[in-house]
């Protein structure tokens, strides 16, 4: 068994929602080492009730040559939010580099501190699709209230664990590592 972890490397595909967006096309949203929380971070501030607001992370790619089985997949999502009491939610929803869902969002626990929160996608995705490359949605939810609140979000890492398959009885397995 072998990972990969790939962190995204394009800006923001989309930004939307009720709101303003701060420093949503920075490239330094896809710096840094996978797996860890660095200080630039794009921030959305939204007053409205029940406003929503998304950011679309692509450019996820895996060295897969066909020939894996993918057996596991992790999305770690580097935020924070101004308070707990007015962001209803966050989710995270894999999806193809196409912009197609791959399984359902995803929730987040929310946390007022920078923190590194890791969801599993419903549904796994395909080998082909991890070679075309992948994107992740992360969608912030309001409270019904019309308090100020502020959804800062760093960076998000995807890491498949896969199985690579023999193609010849007599060959030794290989195992493909890559660090993004």
């Amino acid at each position: 068994m072998a990972q990969q972890v790939s962190r995204g490397r394009t800006v923001p595909a989309t930004v939307a929602g009720v709101g303003a967006w701060a420093n949503a096309t920075s490239a330094a949203l896809c710096d840094g080492v996978p797996g860890t929380f660095d200080t630039a971070t794009c921030t959305w501030t939204s007053a409205g009730a029940s406003d929503v607001g998304s950011v679309t992370i692509g450019g996820y790619v895996f060295g897969f040559d066909g020939g894996e089985q993918i057996t596991a997949c992790s999305i770690l999502v580097n935020f924070f939010v101004s308070a707990t009491l007015h962001i209803t939610s966050v989710t995270a929803q894999l999806q193809t580099s196409a912009g197609a869902a791959i399984g359902a969002a995803q929730s987040c626990t929310l946390n007022a501190a920078a923190t590194s929160v890791v969801v599993a996608p419903s549904v796994l995705p395909t080998v082909a699709q991890c070679i075309s490359g992948l994107q992740v949605l992360i969608t912030c939810n309001n409270s019904t209230g019309t308090t100020s609140r502020v959804f800062s979000f760093d960076n998000v890492d995807i890491t498949m664990t896969f199985n690579a398959l023999p193609t010849n009885i007599n060959c030794a397995p290989i195992i493909r590592s890559s660090r993004w």
